[in-house]
C-alpha cells in the first residue's frame, strides 16, 4: 500500500466513499421493488463480477421484471465474494453456490494434458475439439487475459493448469445448471473461465440468460437465445437493422450518437478507456505538428491506425479471419510498409499502461519504414483525430479514414 494511502484525508476518503456506497445501494434497493413477477422458477445471479455500476444494472432488471429475491441464488467466484455478497444482502438474497473452477480436477487436467500434447501453435488451440461443443475461442480469450500476451504463449508453466481451469469450469457450470434447474441467468458477462461457460452450456439448453452489461456510460444489456449470441457481444445492431430503420429513428440515431461521441472525445465520459483516451487535454495538435514530429511530407495523406489492446478477449466478436490481434497487426504491417502513398500513424490502446501486459510496441521491430510511425503517449484520441483533420477530401479504404 503506498504511503498516501495511510494518510487521514486518504482514510477519510475510504469511510466517505463506503458511506456514499451504502446509501446509493438503499437507493436502489428501495426503488427496484415491484409487483407482478414476469419469472418463475429459479434466478441465477452473477455476482463473481463486482462492479458498483453492475448493481445498479441488477436494480434495474428486478423493477423491470418483477423479480422476486427469495427465488435467487447468488453465483460467487473467487474474487469479491465479501462485497457481492453484502450486496445481494441488501437485495434480500440469502441462498449463494460457489463457482469453484479452481479445483485441481484429474479427469480436466487429464484432458487439457491430451490437447496439448500435439499442440505446436497457438492457431491449434483454435481447432481444438472441446466438451459440449464449447469455441475454443473463449478458451483461447480467458487463458490470454491471464497471460497478459499477444498470442497464447505455448510456453507457460501454467499453462495446463489454465487449459484444465476451462474445462473445470464446463463441468461446474453443468452441474450448476443440473443442481437449481434455473429460469433465468442474470450475468455480468458472458466471457471468461466461469461465464462463458455458463452462457454456453445455458443457451444450448435454452435457458433464458441476460447480460446485465453497460459501456461508455449507457446500458447495454443483451440477451443471448443460441449458443452463438456469445459472439454477439452487446447485441449490436447489424448493418441490416441500421438500413430498416424509419428515418425519423434513424435519425434520432443519430443525433444521440453524435452528441455522445462529441462528450466522449471532449474528455465528459468517466468510463476507463475515455478516462486514458481522452481526458489528458493538455496536448493540441495540428496536421503540422504531426508531421513535423514525424518528419513526414505534409502533403502526403495520414492513415491513422488505432490498435486494440492485445489480450482484451480479441473472439468476442466473433473474429475469424485473424489468430487474434497480434496476427492481425502482423499480417497488417508489411502491407503498411508496402504502401508509401500514405503515411501511417499507429496508436496504441490507451488503457495497455493501465492494464500492463503486452502492447503494440513490444510487437513492432526495432526499426520501422519512415513512413510508419508511433504515436506518442501524451497524444490523446482527441488530439490526434485534430492532428489528422483533412484539409481536402475524404475516402474511405478498406475501413481506414484517408485524409487528403
Amino acid at each position: 500500500m503506498a504511503k498516501r494511502a495511510l494518510s487521514p484525508s486518504a482514510r477519510r476518503e475510504r469511510q466517505r466513499l463506503v458511506a456514499d456506497r451504502a446509501r446509493a445501494l438503499a437507493l436502489l434497493v428501495d426503488g427496484s421493488r415491484a409487483d407482478s413477477p414476469a419469472v418463475d422458477g429459479t434466478i441465477l445471479v452473477d455476482g463473481s463480477w463486482y462492479n458498483a455500476h453492475y448493481w445498479l444494472r441488477f436494480g434495474l432488471m428486478l423493477r423491470a421484471l418483477g423479480l422476486k429475491p427469495e427465488s435467487m441464488v447468488l453465483l460467487l467466484g473467487p474474487y469479491s465474494r465479501r462485497e457481492s455478497r453484502n450486496c445481494a444482502a441488501a437485495f434480500n438474497i440469502v441462498r449463494e453456490h460457489i463457482l469453484d473452477i479452481d479445483r485441481r480436477d484429474a479427469a480436466a487436467t487429464a484432458e487439457a494434458r491430451r490437447l496439448l500434447k500435439d499442440t505446436q501453435t497457438p492457431d491449434d488451440v483454435l481447432n481444438w475439439k472441446l466438451p459440449h461443443d464449447f469455441p475454443p475461442a473463449q478458451l483461447y480469450d480467458s487463458i490470454l487475459k491471464e497471460q497478459r500476451k499477444a498470442s497464447l504463449d505455448l510456453d507457460d508453466p501454467q499453462l495446463e493448469g489454465r487449459v484444465a481451469k476451462a474445462l473445470t469450469a464446463l463441468d461446474v457450470a453443468v452441474q450448476t445448471l443440473d443442481m437449481h434447474q434455473p429460469s433465468l441467468l442474470l450475468l455480468s458477462h458472458a466471457l471468461n473461465y466461469e461465464l462463458s461457460a455458463l452462457s454456453w452450456i445455458a443457451a444450448k439448453r435454452g435457458i433464458a440468460t441476460v447480460v446485465l452489461f453497460g459501456n461508455f456510460g449507457t446500458q447495454r444489456f443483451w440477451r443471448l437465445t443460441r449458443p452463438e449470441d456469445v459472439f454477439d457481444w452487446c447485441d449490436r445492431l447489424e448493418r441490416e437493422d441500421f438500413e430498416a430503420l424509419e428515418p425519423s429513428r434513424a435519425n434520432a440515431l443519430a443525433e444521440a450518437g453524435g452528441e455522445h461521441v462529441t462528450g466522449r472525445v471532449s474528455g465528459k465520459s468517466t468510463d476507463i478507456g475515455a478516462i486514458h483516451a481522452f481526458q489528458n487535454d493538455t496536448i493540441s495538435l495540428e496536421r503540422t505538428s504531426v508531421t513535423s514530429a514525424m518528419k513526414w511530407d505534409a502533403e502526403t495523406p495520414i492513415i491513422g491506425v488505432y490498435v486494440s489492446n492485445l489480450f482484451d478477449y480479441p473472439h468476442c466478436f466473433g473474429l475469424d479471419q485473424y489468430r487474434d490481434f497480434a496476427d492481425w497487426l502482423e499480417v497488417s504491417l508489411p502491407v503498411m510498409a508496402a504502401n508509401r502513398k500514405a503515411n501511417w500513424l499507429l496508436r496504441a490502446h490507451p488503457c495497455d499502461v493501465w492494464y500492463g501486459g503486452q502492447s503494440m510496441v513490444d510487437l513492432l521491430p526495432p526499426e520501422l519504414p519512415a513512413h510508419i510511425g508511433i504515436c506518442p503517449k501524451e497524444w490523446n484520441g482527441a488530439a490526434v483525430k485534430g492532428g489528422l483533420r483533412c484539409r481536402g477530401d475524404v475516402s474511405w479504404h478498406g475501413g481506414a479514414r484517408v485524409c487528403h
